[in-house]
């Protein structure tokens, strides 16, 4: 059916074309540039009980207040509720990264569930991911007896007391509070170890590259400042989980082994804990591993890529292949205090990932694109930190131990930056203050698109920071601009292996003149197709999961967006 959309008064982003720097800031916006997309950025200062959604020149779109400091990571959600996590200390469970709690607010700030997992036994940290089912993913510490890994084959002398192992719970909430564990998966379940041959899950590491070696990285104890036994058993720390829908798969980066994972979650809970099931025929194993060939005896400390990396996310390219995205903080490398943002091509097979050759590491064999180009001092966080890649050559770093945001596209030139103008105590700092403390677990690009923002008012605020000074980047302001009609015609809708579109915009020249992008986003707003089209054509989409997405075509000034239901 010929749906006609009409586009009258609608402001939309024109930027022109130059550059703004702010050199007297040292604080929120310093740097923009022409030619950067409309959206906004979201954060939770780590000393902050506040979540912000900021535009470029750093004005507040939206804040919530949350009900404590984060652990660690913010979402928001598609009908533009906020997914927090919060801190619980129970004396438990001490380390890095630690939560517990989990917290959703409305638009209008107000909590409408929460959910707490902090015990002696069982502790959320890091990073949570919603589903679109409804559910959330969410990684846990287990806290194991050393007795009980030392039957596993775990060496005595590299047992802690309690050994804290990773445990993935997909959590259906409950309303108002509490949820149920509906999907669980767990390490623990697919070991390999050379110790002991009258013990279970004896082999060599490097013939089963698909298991865990219970003896890599294992420490009895750790001695130093700030450290202790808890040190000794926090043996993985899983700090990142992301959840790629399209081939309902979950990609999980651990710090402590420099490495991350990628495992099928099409399994049922019984075969999640197995070999067998689920789309790959693998259960719980995994599927492709990346980082560190060492953690299953195929390298050694020069084949090492990654050290103490965060924040692994999955990307569907335009082209049909498959990315994987990291911020690599180079914690302890050999090769300097030198962090990168980092991307590297999947090696698939028949749509499978390509296993790797005998004794040899799993494929690539090195990074695809990496930022900066050349190794910079003053990109390095030690810790926490992310990056997260959206269109096709925008890239949205956080340096996150300095509070720094930075945007570039795929030719290294920095569209954005923004310093994070708050305190050791979570307060605003005044423009042109020297921030201490004012670190970040991450920070995520929401594009105006999203549907969550959707009849939304979005009347900017003051920036967060104390008598700031924006002039220069307003004058980089938005303009209203008068549309005509277009008209959109999407067939079939409800699509099952093909999309098919014909755009007929009412001045001729925008079909002759200029190009027309179409982008295509999920549930939550991200992109997962992009490209340049003519007036009509077609989108596979028989790889695509069953979902609500977006359609969003762009010619000139003029935006279009409907939605589109896959079967």
């Amino acid at each position: 059916m010929l749906k006609t959309i009409k586009l009258l008064s609608i402001s939309v982003l024109v930027w022109l074309s130059y550059t703004c720097v702010t050199a007297q800031n040292t604080i929120g916006t310093i740097h923009m540039s022409s030619g950067l997309p409309d959206g906004y950025v979201l954060f939770q200062p780590s000393a902050s009980e506040k979540v912000y959604m900021i535009d470029r020149c750093g004005r507040v779109i939206r804040d919530w207040t949350n009900l404590d400091r984060p652990g660690l990571s913010v979402h928001f959600m598609p009908n533009g509720d906020l997914l927090t996590t919060q801190r619980v200390q129970t004396g438990n469970f001490v380390a890095g990264g630690i939560g517990g709690k989990l917290n959703r607010f409305n638009w209008e700030g107000e909590l409408v569930w929460t959910d707490s997992i902090a015990n002696d036994t069982l502790h959320l940290h890091h990073d949570i991911t919603p589903l679109p089912n409804g559910n959330i993913l969410a990684i846990a510490w287990k806290k194991i007896p050393g007795a009980e890994a030392i039957a596993k084959g775990r060496l005595p002398e590299n047992t802690a007391e309690f050994v804290w192992v990773t445990k993935i719970l997909e959590l259906q909430p409950i309303l108002p509070s509490g949820s149920e564990i509906v999907w669980s998966w767990t390490p623990w379940d697919h070991l390999i170890q050379n110790s002991d041959s009258d013990l279970p899950d004896y082999g060599e590491p490097e013939d089963y590259p698909n298991r865990f070696d219970i003896n890599f990285e294992a420490y009895g104890s750790v001695t130093g400042p700030g450290l202790g036994q808890n040190a000794a058993s926090d043996w993985l720390h899983v700090n990142s989980i992301f959840y790629d829908e399209n081939r309902d798969e979950i990609i999980m980066s651990s710090r402590n082994w420099s490495e991350i994972w990628i495992i099928d979650h099409s399994t049922s809970p019984e075969q999640a804990m197995g070999s067998i099931g689920g789309n790959a025929n693998l259960g719980g194993q995994i599927l492709w591993r990346w980082g560190n060939p060492r953690a299953y005896g195929r390298g050694d400390s020069t084949d090492q890529v990654f050290f103490g990396q965060h924040d692994a996310r999955l990307i569907q390219m335009p082209n049909g292949s498959m990315e994987v995205s990291v911020f690599n903080n180079g914690y302890l490398s050999p090769y300097g205090h030198y962090s990168y943002a980092q991307r590297m091509e999947l090696p698939m097979q028949n749509n499978m990932y390509a296993p790797p050759n005998e004794g040899a590491p799993f494929l690539p064999e090195q990074v695809e694109w990496s930022y900066p180009e050349e190794p910079d001092s003053l990109f390095f966080s030690r810790n926490i930190s992310g990056y997260t890649r959206y269109l096709t050559d925008h890239n949205l770093i956080c340096v996150g131990s300095k509070g720094w945001l930075v945007e570039v596209n795929d030719e290294f030139e920095v569209l954005w930056e923004y310093i994070v103008p708050t305190g050791w105590d979570g307060t605003p700092l005044e423009q042109g203050a020297v921030p201490i403390g004012n670190d970040l677990f991450r920070a995520v690009f929401i594009p105006a698109s999203h549907p969550g923002l959707e009849g939304r008012v979005l009347d900017p605020q003051s920036p967060i920071e104390l008598n700031p000074s924006i002039e220069d980047c307003l004058a980089l302001n938005k303009h209203e601009v008068q549309l005509e009609e277009i008209q959109v015609k999407l067939w079939p809708n409800p699509a099952t292996s093909t999309l098919r579109f014909k755009l007929t915009p009412s001045r001729h020249s925008l079909l002759t003149s200029e190009k027309i992008q179409l982008n295509i986003y999920g549930f939550d707003g991200r992109i997962i197709y992009q490209e340049e089209v003519a007036s009509e054509g077609e989108v596979n989409t028989h790889a695509w999961a069953s979902g609500v997405y977006f359609a969003e075509f762009s010619i000139q000034e003029a935006q279009v967006k409907q939605k589109i239901l896959i079967l």
